[in-house]
């Protein structure tokens, strides 16, 4: 249940906007309880009349940025929205819309300037440098690109787009000027993706509930509301806890933002695979193997301050500009790890946020993918322990013609950029 309150002391700050109420017995620390119960909103606690009144307020500036790599299926449906309904002049609340196209070999850089996005080649970016392969790469460089004092990175592959994705993550960011980062949360249910048009601009818009639901929850059907919400932060399986029968491991808070060329993976550069496992066929709870396996165990080992993130992977998120100049970007599949670590570092928990969006949908990468992702978001980890990792490599099987097992071993991205105000031609005008 959410309450409106107007100064709870949390964290030695005033909470000005809505508190979430947590079930008695959830169990995660202090400080992170009460982060949960100011910094967690849903879409629908911003909408765009607040959102236009709060940039006429503030004079700041938005750009929207997709990262794609052979997105042409998805990527104009989601420019189209954006253009259609945050880009107008009734709705002015996105500046900038960039593609930021990661070598692709189809038709994604096409189909998104015709939907009326500008189509930036990761390679016409600082061409003295030669570009790495990987999604951290072409978020790093798309700094150089756009303008927005606040930048919001949205997967290319989305197949069920609203503009809740954008309007839900930008909204704090406008009306809290001490908040630096917003991550999106979601379901992510695992089976058939939903086949949109890839242009048709009409929203399919998520349910945006009340509190954020447990996905394990609802995939049960027989659990309590305060079990559904308890099951959120405590951060607890879920599923287990529901006595219904789901698979352990299909808990709540499951997200990858993977990168799709690294590591030999085929895919995209724009967003979250995360394919079998454990989650059965069209389940709500199936997504996320790679979050729940990897980066939780990860962050509340060494982190715990970040525990309370749904969606710590999570591929949509919109951060200030002065934030993210100041951050060194894994070049792969662990960028969204580290820039919510060194966030923490940098800003504090309490500069941090996340917002419920609903639903997300997309497609989803077999198990030996999952692995060269985790592998990497380990050598991330690594790196922020002081460990850091060379020439890490990733060896996995497959039964070759004779019978027998035959080891296939892939490089792993473990490369970062330097914070971008370090670049000489950062703010320059010679970035393209």
């Amino acid at each position: 249940m959410l309450k409106t309150v107007t100064d709870n002391g949390l964290l030695g700050t005033s909470c000005p906007f809505r508190e979430i109420d947590l079930p008695g017995g959830a169990n995660v620390l202090d400080e992170v309880g009460s982060w949960l119960r100011c910094r967690s909103w849903t879409a629908a606690d911003w909408p765009l009349e607040r959102l236009l009144a709060d940039k006429r307020r503030t004079g700041d500036t938005v750009s929207v940025v997709l990262p794609a790599l052979n997105e042409e299926r998805t990527v104009g449906r989601i420019a189209s929205v954006i253009r259609g309904e945050l880009m107008t002049g009734d709705v002015p609340l996105v500046d900038e819309l960039v593609v930021m196209d990661s070598g692709s070999s189809d038709r994604t850089a096409e189909v998104a300037a015709a939907a009326g996005a500008k189509v930036i080649h990761r390679d016409e970016v600082l061409p003295r440098l030669p570009a790495r392969l990987g999604k951290g790469e072409v978020l790093w460089r798309s700094l150089l690109v756009t303008e927005g004092d606040l930048v919001c990175f949205v997967d290319a592959d989305l197949t069920s787009f609203s503009p809740a994705f954008v309007t839900g993550i930008v909204g704090p960011l406008l009306a809290d000027p001490s908040l630096r980062l917003v991550k999106a949360m979601y379901e992510r249910p695992l089976g058939s993706v939903p086949d949109e048009p890839t242009t048709d601009s009409s929203p399919t818009s998520p349910p945006t509930p009340s509190a954020p639901r447990s996905e394990a929850g609802a995939e049960a059907g027989s659990r309590t509301e305060s079990g559904t919400e308890s099951g959120i932060w405590s951060g607890a399986g879920a599923g287990a806890e529901s006595g219904s029968g789901s698979e352990p491991g299909s808990e709540v808070g499951s997200s990858l933002a993977g990168a799709g060329e690294e590591a030999g993976v085929s895919g995209t550069a724009s967003g979250g695979r995360d394919g079998d496992g454990q989650g059965r066929e069209g389940s709500p709870s199936g997504g996320g193997r790679v979050t729940e396996l990897v980066a939780r165990p990860l962050i509340n080992l060494h982190w715990p301050r970040l525990a309370g993130f749904v969606q710590p992977l999570g591929g949509e998120y919109a951060a200030r500009r002065e934030l993210l100049e100041r951050l060194p970007f894994p070049v792969g599949y662990g960028v969204e790890l580290g820039l919510l670590v060194d966030a923490l570092e940098l800003a504090g928990l309490d500069a941090l946020a996340q917002v419920d969006v609903g639903v997300r949908h997309h497609r989803h990468q077999d198990a030996r993918a999952l692995g060269r992702m985790a592998a990497a978001i380990l050598a991330t980890a690594e790196r922020r322990l002081g460990r850091a990792p060379r020439n890490l490599r990733l060896t996995q099987f497959d039964r070759g013609p004779s019978g027998g097992f035959a080891p296939r071993t892939w490089p792993v991205e473990a490369e970062e950029r330097p914070p971008m105000r370090g670049i000489p031609e950062y703010r320059g005008g010679t970035g393209v």
